[in-house]
């Protein structure tokens, strides 16, 4: 059978089925164009939902961190603010203490001197704080080991933190009562906002 065959009520008995036909085609190729779109948008949407969750897993990683060291270093920075060593130097109280100790023990003969406060050698400062050093001179006599061990617990106890530099230990004239001429210099250690010092 050829097409032209066909004549004009052949197409219209086939015409509602074939505008259906082609309708049908029509509509499942933009099915088929809406399912791709949708799948690609998904697609899009998950790699975009995926990067946010990384993202902030990671910020989640870093804040608890961040908290880990804050815990970590908050115990430390107590100790230091508690034994005096965050905030001014406490030269003031370190001369009254070393007066008073002078009164309590006539015997040691203490002689003393401060130096001007400076930045701690190999001490860098970083986020606008610094660590000072106030050198102090000290000379006494002590009649045995256990006043070296009397002036240590008393040097601990004073506020800030004292390092020794160097100490020479020699034994005393017998002019001078004997005992053990002590000659020490210590840096006492402070932390405080960073600042421009006096030469």
């Amino acid at each position: 059978m050829k097409w032209r065959e066909f004549d004009r009520s052949d197409w219209r008995l086939i015409r509602s089925q074939l505008i259906w036909f082609c309708g049908s085609l029509l509509a499942a190729g933009l099915l088929l164009v809406v399912v791709e779109l949708f799948v690609y948008f998904s697609r899009r949407e998950l790699e975009v939902q995926t990067q946010q969750v990384a993202e902030l897993s990671r910020s989640a990683e870093q804040a608890q961190q961040q908290w880990l060291a804050v815990q970590q270093y908050q115990q430390q920075y107590r100790h230091l603010q508690r034994i005096g060593v965050i905030g001014q130097e406490h030269r003031l109280d370190w001369i009254e203490s070393l007066a008073q100790l002078s009164q309590q023990q006539p015997t040691w003969a203490i002689d003393y001197a401060f130096a001007p406060q400076r930045i701690k050698e190999g001490a860098v400062p970083a986020q606008g704080l610094a660590m000072y050093a106030s050198e102090m001179k000290i000379q006494w006599r002590a009649r045995d080991e256990g006043d070296l061990s009397r002036f240590a617990a008393w040097l601990s106890q004073q506020p800030g933190q004292a390092i020794s530099r160097d100490c020479h230990f020699k034994r005393a004239n017998d002019s001078q009562g004997g005992g053990i001429a002590v000659d020490c210099r210590y840096d006492w250690l402070t932390i405080a906002a960073q600042r421009e010092l006096k030469p």
